[in-house]
């Protein structure tokens, strides 16, 4: 890996450089090391000195449909999505951490203006390119269970048939709702496949990544008078 350009992430730099690597769209692979030294993250040299440059972590707001699964499920610390791309939102804000660790500066998109705002729809546009035709798709039991090679014509089945058998109103609603999930998992599945297995994806990958470059670099550099010393 190192002749490939990768190197490991220094332990104590991961909680700043991992975070950035991630927010940057940069690739990061979390590698199991000899159990005295457990899990390392690995990213290209050239990647952990473009967010050293700009430590900026791009961000996003949460999507309406997120802010409704966090209300209806309070226990989850953290959404897990189907999609291993970037949400096409990423960048609409950026968050810098102030090199005493005492502030968190957080700045929208419209602080940088058109030029900002054109780096960020161009970055929206080409993840969602990459994405077509798949959706940022919460994962749910049937769409594991569909990716993960699940009969799902057996379980359609399975349901169908409760479903008929049931007397009672509610549980019929019920069997219903889940035939209804199961379906609509099985078409996310098979589009999420399609992307998977679709070749040619380095260059855009590339080019994304630059998009998630220059913008963290222009949210670093427009926005660096505000956190000067007074």
């Amino acid at each position: 890996m190192l002749d490939d350009g990768w190197v490991p992430v220094e332990r104590e730099r991961e909680a700043d450089l991992v975070p950035l690597l991630w927010g940057q769209v940069a690739d990061v692979l979390e590698v199991d090391a000899a159990p005295d030294v457990g899990t390392r993250f690995w990213a290209r040299r050239e990647e952990c000195a473009r967010v050293e440059a700009s430590p900026v972590l791009l961000a996003l707001a949460t999507p309406p449909a997120a802010v409704g699964h966090l209300r209806d499920h309070p226990d989850e610390a953290a959404l897990r999505c189907a999609q291993e791309l970037p949400p096409p939102g990423l960048g609409e804000y950026g968050v810098i951490v102030a090199e005493d660790r005492q502030s968190v500066y957080v700045y929208p998109l419209i602080a940088l203006g058109p030029d900002g705002e054109a780096l960020q729809r161009e970055m929206h546009d080409a993840v969602l390119a990459l994405a077509a035709p798949a959706d940022w798709w919460l994962l749910s039991e049937p769409l594991l269970f569909c990716m993960h090679g699940g009969d799902h014509r057996q379980r359609l089945v399975d349901l169908s048939a409760a479903h008929m058998r049931s007397a009672d109103a509610q549980e019929r609603r019920s069997l219903h709702a889940q035939l209804a999930e199961v379906k609509r998992a099985v078409q996310q599945a098979r589009a999420l496949e399609e992307v998977r297995a679709r070749g040619g994806r380095t260059a855009q990958l590339a080019a994304l990544r630059l998009h998630a470059a220059a913008l963290a670099h222009a949210i670093g550099t427009t926005t660096a008078r505000s956190r000067a010393p007074r």
